[in-house]
């Protein structure tokens, strides 16, 4: 009996495949591409598939296809601060040196902040708390004049007891004053900035967030409709549920027009911070 022949390699691909893939990595976070990759296509096939999930909003990286590393960690840290140290292991398909990449991109524009506590390096999106770059040059300013009114007290066995002037030492205090300032984050993409405004706007019991209220102060950085669709990624992504008004008539026409449209152009005016963890 004549040996059976294999089935003909094919360029195309059914377009279905490419949402289940999609799917499948939204899920997961990082999914190995060989496993992605549908059976019986050409290498112009398989590389035109992958093609395919990049302009989905995924990235390869080595051998795996995955939800991208900024995204990620923007997400993580929408939950609360992590430590830089070993927060790669949470992140998937994000190795060490990835994460201290993503970590500097997004540090340079203030999308997140690296804070020193105890020694250790923080990771957080800017929450208010954290001292601006005037605060910072404050607080070395304090450092400087309060070491220097350390130093005038020596410590030779020759040097008589010495104190310091009540008053000169509040003048030192006074150097670090002003009031918080939440850096800008005006050159992050839109769904990193929607997704951190999503978390400030949301509420601590529910998660749920007014979509006008996180919108209205990105403006002026993007556009409606690039605000629009970055809420639509975030929600296919899986970080966020988009969910419609509640009642009837409760969003005002220039709040409605800051949200996105679902299934018969039903106006989605809330979201759920969705927890990846």
């Amino acid at each position: 009996m004549p040996p059976r022949r294999a089935a003909p390699l094919s360029d195309t691909f059914d377009p279905a495949s490419v949402a289940e893939a999609e799917k499948r990595v939204r899920e997961l976070g990082a999914v190995p591409a060989s496993k992605l990759v549908p059976k019986g296509l050409t290498r112009t096939g398989q590389a035109a598939f992958l093609e395919a999930l990049a302009r989905a909003g995924l990235e390869r990286t080595g051998t795996r296809i995955r939800v991208p590393a900024d995204l990620q960690l923007v997400s993580r840290l929408a939950q609360g601060p992590a430590p830089m140290k070993g927060l790669a292991k949470r992140l998937a398909g994000v190795t060490e040196a990835e994460l201290k990449r993503a970590v500097t991109r997004l540090a340079a524009d203030a999308s997140i902040l690296v804070v020193m506590r105890d020694g250790k390096e923080w990771l957080t999106v800017p929450t208010g708390s954290e001292l601006a770059r005037a605060e910072l040059e404050s607080f070395r300013a304090l450092a400087r004049r309060i070491a220097a009114l350390d130093k005038s007290l020596g410590a030779g066995k020759k040097t008589p007891p010495r104190t310091l002037d009540r008053n000169d030492v509040l003048a030192a205090l006074e150097l670090f004053s002003g009031p918080a300032v939440t850096p800008s984050n005006s050159s992050a993409t839109p769904a990193v900035r929607i997704l951190e405004s999503l978390r400030r706007a949301a509420d601590p019991q529910t998660g749920l967030a007014r979509v006008p209220d996180a919108v209205r102060p990105v403006l002026s950085t993007m556009s409606h409709e690039e605000a629009r669709s970055a809420l639509l990624a975030l929600d296919s992504s899986g970080f966020i549920e988009l969910r419609p008004e509640s009642g009837i008539g409760l969003l005002t026409e220039d709040d409605a027009a800051l949200c996105p449209r679902g299934a018969r152009g039903v106006v989605l005016s809330f979201a759920r911070l969705i927890d990846r963890s």
